[in-house]
């Protein structure tokens, strides 16, 4: 993946939404990266929604979040619970 120094411009709204159990993803994919906004329902899980997906015992991608609504839990393959919400 190389850097593209330009601006770039891309609707997520516009963007098919692909749907794994309770957990919705669009993505825009520009000059160097893809951007992905994720929708999580009530009582969506990794290891229910996207497990079988990936194909892998747990999600192994690098993330960069912005939580615009509600909070996110995530237990991390060290037992450690940590908990994302929005901030004013």
């Amino acid at each position: 993946m190389s850097y593209f120094p330009q601006m770039q411009k891309g609707s997520l709204d516009a963007a098919e939404a692909d749907y794994h159990g309770l957990i919705k993803k669009e993505t825009v994919a520009l000059n160097g990266v893809s951007v992905t906004r994720v929708t999580f329902d009530v009582g969506a899980k990794w290891s229910q929604d996207l497990k079988a997906y990936a194909g892998t015992h747990s999600c192994q991608l690098p993330h960069v979040a912005l939580v615009v609504g509600g909070t996110c839990a995530s237990s991390w393959m060290t037992d450690r619970l940590k908990t994302f919400q929005r901030t004013t």
